[in-house]
């Protein structure tokens, strides 16, 4: 797995993606260093993606993209 994705669980009840912006339940939603939160899929998708791809996806959804 990539230093960018690490797999936290976040503490409340019910989250939105910020990828796909499904409804997700605790213990489903995964957090990114970067303050993400990711359902299982998106996750995954974004843990085979290359690294450049993945980081310019990331700073996009926090609204950095310079």
């Amino acid at each position: 797995m990539k230093a960018i994705m690490r797999r936290k669980y976040s503490r409340h009840p019910d989250y939105l993606c910020d990828f796909c912006e499904e409804k997700v339940i605790d213990r489903l939603n995964h957090q990114t260093e970067t303050g993400l939160f990711l359902c299982p899929d998106c996750f995954s998708y974004m843990v085979v993606l290359p690294g450049c791809i993945e980081e310019t996806i990331e700073r996009f959804l926090l609204g950095n993209v310079v």
